[in-house]
């Protein structure tokens, strides 16, 4: 009897290890790295230092461009620490370290760092003017989570063609207490449109992206609004296929690009970390129709 109880605990216990493993392993990273505008080669190191003080590698190379995707990345909740050395000989030597903060919920993190010869921005007054051109290093982190059942994603087929705005059209509806503002602007609702087959993605349309639009509203509780490929739609005749359209929701609206983060004489680091909610709307087209 007593064999049998270790057995069973042994088993339950197992499988608790298990389950606190998978649910950990699938939060993915998703690491861009890229420089612009230097003459000659840039050499840097990118790390990432774990809660536990493990130090992962990420890059370590002169490549201009460089990418990363492990799906299996974060294996802990935490503080991870992001540590990135730029080094040249034409151009000097400089690092960080930044922090950011996972919980063991998202569905991956996006890390994109890069690095830029750019003239400096020097206050006169009201008004900045340019200064010489030094090294700028450039870090963001997006947090992307699931988003709650609340939030509601409908395909629009009874929303009439245009020719300014395309289809497929979406509908999403705001049951929650929050606010929610667009990735790109706080009242427009941009997204992609992923075409897959046998589970894999063949094609990803991310539409043309216009920001001068004039304000709008962001979307309220209990309130509804449209959804879109880019800023104008994809098309209006899809081809036969299944589809998800994937949308990223703000609870407050985190504009494009960085802020300044750390200014030195001879290098600037700009850096920040955001967070969105995922929603996606999955749909098949199964004969080709005017939408």
């Amino acid at each position: 009897m007593n064999k049998i109880f270790k057995l069973t605990l042994f088993f339950l216990l197992s499988l608790l290890f298990v389950a606190n493993i998978s649910v950990y392993g699938q939060s993915g990273l998703q690491f861009r790295y890229q420089y612009n505008d230097f003459s000659g080669k840039i050499s840097s190191t990118i790390n990432i230092i774990s809660p536990d003080n493990v130090i992962h590698k990420l890059y370590s190379d002169t490549a201009g461009k460089f990418s990363l995707n492990d799906e299996n990345f974060f294996t802990k909740d935490g503080k991870y620490t992001l540590s990135v050395l730029f080094e040249s000989e034409k151009y000097g030597r400089d690092s960080i370290n930044y922090d950011f903060t996972l919980n063991g919920s998202e569905i991956y993190t996006e890390i994109n760092t890069r690095f830029f010869f750019k003239n400096k921005s020097i206050k006169q007054g009201n008004k900045y003017i340019e200064g010489e051109k030094i090294p700028k290093g450039w870090i963001e982190v997006v947090k992307n989570y699931d988003a709650p059942e609340s939030i509601e994603i409908s395909l629009n087929t009874k929303m009439k063609p245009s020719n300014t705005y395309r289809g497929p059209y979406f509908i999403i509806k705001n049951n929650t207490s929050d606010t929610l503002y667009g990735e790109f602007l706080p009242g427009y609702f941009w997204g992609r449109l992923k075409e897959y087959r046998n589970g894999v993605i063949i094609d990803d349309k991310k539409g043309y992206l216009d920001l001068n639009f004039t304000n709008s509203p962001p979307l309220y509780p209990d309130s509804s609004d449209l959804a879109l490929v880019g800023s104008f739609g994809y098309s209006n005749n899809l081809e036969p296929a299944k589809y998800i359209y994937e949308i990223r929701l703000g609870k407050e609206f985190q504009p494009i690009g960085v802020s300044k983060f750390l200014e030195k004489e001879d290098f600037e680091w700009w850096a920040d970390t955001k967070q969105f909610y995922v929603l996606k709307c999955e749909f098949e087209i199964k004969e080709t129709t005017e939408q």
